[in-house]
């Protein structure tokens, strides 16, 4: 895995603070939903950064293939062509950073559907807490 982590590129190093950051977030809006007493605004605003640096993790594991993909080329045009298995091994290498952008969309995704459906037993349809007491 670490192996894989570093032929990836540059690009990794991004998209592990992206999943670091994304389980900061889950956290703390878990934290906010099961907390907040009256507002439900600020927990909804951390819940969307969620789904949003996901889809950045996506993009940024994207923008990784194409970069290596463009590396890769440029390499067999200097080298004046290449044995198809290097080729392909050159291939897989560049797929590292948008199978890495797709597992933390995919675990943002799974992240943001818990926590919505969470908050939204948690404060119901109107944004409010529906388990307080009343007095």
């Amino acid at each position: 895995m670490a192996e894989a982590f570093l032929m990836g590129g540059k690009v990794m190093w991004p998209l592990a603070l992206i999943a670091v950051g994304i389980l900061w977030l889950t956290a703390r809006t878990a934290w906010k939903i099961s907390h907040v007493e009256d507002d439900a605004a600020d927990a909804e605003s951390t819940l969307q950064a969620i789904l949003f640096w996901g889809a950045m993790s996506l993009v940024l594991g994207m923008l990784g293939t194409a970069l290596g993909w463009i590396s890769a080329t440029r390499a067999i045009a200097q080298a004046g062509g290449a044995a198809p298995g290097l080729i392909w091994e050159g291939v897989g290498i560049t797929l590292y950073s948008l199978t890495f952008g797709m597992v933390i969309f995919t675990i943002a995704a799974l992240c943001w559907f818990v926590l919505r459906q969470w908050a939204s037993r948690a404060w119901g349809r109107s944004g409010r807490r529906t388990s307080t007491a009343a007095g």
